[in-house]
């Protein structure tokens, strides 16, 4: 197995992706076995660059998925570069947060669902000294 044909059927694999015509499972499988034949002709795992693909080709749809409130929606969202950049650029995050000598309190009011699926409410109190 020479590198171009694998990089041939990555790119086939690419388009199977894109177009849905193979799923997720099947997509691993077929990874699989070209990392296995790669391995087993030249008894070395392909090149980074070609690992990297292919780990984007298992990504796939996080990859793809475009949605800007994809860390909200999301339980595990995986954001692309762009993405990320995008996020920073929109969103300042303070690392130094100054406060006065003056006593600082709070409270929030907090309502959660035991297992016995009975309503709890609470409040929680802090200070800040």
């Amino acid at each position: 197995m020479t590198e171009q044909y694998l990089l041939d059927r990555m790119e086939d694999l690419k388009i199977h992706a894109k177009t849905g015509a193979m799923s997720r499972p099947g997509r691993f499988k077929e990874i699989e076995k070209l990392i296995e034949a790669y391995y087993d002709q030249h008894e070395k795992v392909p090149p980074s660059y070609m690992l990297e693909k292919l780990a984007s080709l298992c990504l796939h749809e996080e990859l793809s998925n475009r949605n800007s409130h994809k860390m909200a929606d999301e339980c595990f969202p995986i954001l692309t570069d762009h993405q990320h950049a995008r996020r920073n650029k929109r969103e300042k995050v303070y690392h130094q947060i100054e406060f006065r000598r003056s006593p600082i309190t709070g409270s929030r009011s907090v309502s959660y669902v035991s297992e016995d699926n009975s309503h709890t409410k609470g409040k929680q109190v802090f200070y800040v000294s």
